[in-house]
Formats: C-alpha cells, sequence, structure tokens
C-alpha cells in the first residue's frame, strides 16, 4: 500500500475516500489512526479506498479525475 501511495505522490490517508459508503457507515477517526492503522483498514474494507485506480505502471491516479485520466492516456 505505502508503493502505491509513493507512485500515486500521495499518502495513505489521502487514499482513503471519505464520501464512500463504507467510510460514512464506520466513521473512522483518520486523524487518531497511525498508518499501519489505516493500511489495515483499506485492506479489510477496500471500497473504503478512493476508485477507480489508473496506472501505465509508473504512474497511479486515485479517484476520477478526468484531466489525470487524459494526461496519463496521451
Amino acid at each position: 500500500m505505502q508503493g502505491l501511495a509513493r507512485v500515486a505522490n500521495t499518502t495513505i490517508t489521502e487514499m482513503v475516500n471519505p464520501k464512500s459508503q463504507v467510510y460514512k457507515k464506520l466513521k473512522p477517526d483518520l486523524a487518531a489512526m497511525n498508518e499501519q492503522e489505516i493500511i489495515r483498514l483499506i485492506s479489510g474494507e477496500p471500497r473504503i479506498m478512493r476508485r477507480p485506480v489508473l496506472s501505465d505502471g509508473q504512474r497511479l491516479v486515485t479517484g476520477f479525475s478526468e484531466e489525470a485520466f487524459q494526461t496519463m492516456l496521451s
């Protein structure tokens, strides 16, 4: 998971989608959680992660961003 975050140039916390139904149901306190706890949260409930995930093998985009997708695909 840390590798994905590095490739996406983001943090583990930013990979969590606070708008997801799972997030709203669980209401995790991400600020009080360390990186390993957030990784376990994502591993246990993968639907809490920002989606879609698009990679070209060297770069990674999480969450929908038309501009980022266009850049990646061109």
